[in-house]
């Protein structure tokens, strides 16, 4: 999808008062060492709960678990997350996920000490126990199959347990959200949704086009999941789910995971907390309390100042894109929500949730029971 001049023309222009400096409240300020001051019937709750981010990766897309990241898994409190390993800056092929799971195994071998792979729902739950991060394998986009439905199974034996059907454009499975012709699954695409059922690999339809979405949720007998997203009637963008998606992933036992991607969240200006809190509530009374999450798409640990103006940056020259063709209304002035930029976004949303009136048992399915309980269905049966 090419940029015309026009919109070109309109999305810097917008750049010019955002990216060589950029807004203060995007500046990252907060700190491994400063957790949120809480309640302590919270603080409990927080503790003895399983907490999964349905959404992480490095800030670098490299393979590796960096210090910082170490130490943001340590403090944070957060029992695990669906972590993407087949993102990478030379692209989603076949050859290039094989080498990042080879070398995400690797990785989690010599840090066994902080963080395991997680295979199934029990793993957390063990990983809870002893007081390590559980890792579980995703990858966002099934072109790393190849079109070839054995490379599968060869990626459920490397350690994939989550599969995100398309990303932002076609595959030989199905349509993305920004494709210029929306379209329902492939006959391979079919194939690929019974197998990720026999096999027990929880499909994640976040990128999906409308059609794609609707079909395999009608397809799968298994529960799919949103890890990432947000409302769109919230927010009108084809990359935010419908009602009727979110309700009908949710008839199946499904969950959706909001995201801290504040330029699909909302049209201000500024944002805050209340924003991502705004989508949660949403899903909840749209879908009910068993069938909403949290996903950060984004990084465990603090984004840095300059990750987040790239991405900002990033943001406003894809916006006029998206505009032209109707995928989004605005160009963004923000990328996340400053409050949930912590090791500590867990402990940050729960908090906000408590302030909203969600009850500890309601707090507790948000967040992570309820992807542990779709987990445990899908990789455990």
């Amino acid at each position: 999808m090419r940029l015309n001049r026009r919109a070109f023309v309109k999305a810097a222009a917008s750049l010019s008062t955002l990216v060589g400096g950029f807004p203060a409240h995007l500046v990252a300020q907060s700190s491994v060492n400063k957790p949120p001051v809480v309640s302590r019937e919270l603080r409990a709750l927080f503790e003895t709960s399983i907490s999964i981010d349905a959404l992480l990766y490095t800030q670098d897309n490299a393979p590796t678990l960096s210090a910082e990241t170490l130490e943001a898994m340590r403090v944070s409190g957060q029992t695990a997350a669906f972590w993407d390993v087949g993102i990478s800056r030379r692209g989603r092929s076949l050859n290039e996920a094989l080498r990042l799971f080879a070398r995400w195994n690797e990785e989690l071998d010599k840090h066994q000490d902080v963080v395991v792979r997680a295979l199934s729902a029990k793993d957390i739950q063990n990983a809870k126990r002893a007081g390590k991060f559980a890792m579980v394998y995703l990858s966002q986009d099934a072109s790393i199959l190849n079109g070839e439905l054995a490379m599968l199974r060869m990626f459920f034996d490397l350690g994939l347990r989550v599969l995100q059907l398309t990303h932002d454009t076609r595959n030989q499975v199905g349509n993305g959200y920004r494709d210029r012709n929306d379209g329902t699954l492939s006959h391979f695409g079919v194939d690929v949704v019974e197998r990720c059922n026999e096999l027990g690999i929880l499909i994640d339809l976040s990128h999906c086009g409308d059609k794609t979405t609707l079909d395999a949720i009608a397809i799968s007998r298994q529960p799919c999941v949103f890890t990432h997203v947000g409302c769109r009637a919230l927010y009108r963008s084809l990359r935010n789910r419908t009602d009727q998606q979110i309700r009908a992933l949710a008839d199946k036992g499904g969950v959706v995971g909001i995201f801290n991607i504040s330029e699909w969240l909302t049209t201000d200006d500024t944002v805050n907390l209340n924003a991502a809190l705004d989508h949660i509530q949403h899903v909840a009374q749209i879908a009910g309390i068993d069938h909403v999450g949290f996903g950060s798409d984004h990084s465990m640990e603090v984004e840095t100042a300059a990750n987040v103006a790239a991405r900002l940056q990033l943001s406003q020259v894809t916006a006029a894109q998206e505009i032209e063709n109707g995928f989004s209304e605005v160009f963004p002035k923000h990328v996340l929500i400053q409050e949930l930029n912590t090791p500590f976004r867990m402990l940050v949303l729960a908090d906000g949730l408590e302030k909203r009136g969600f009850t500890a048992s309601q707090i507790e399915k948000i967040l992570g029971g309820n992807f542990l309980r779709v987990f445990r269905e899908v990789v455990d049966s």
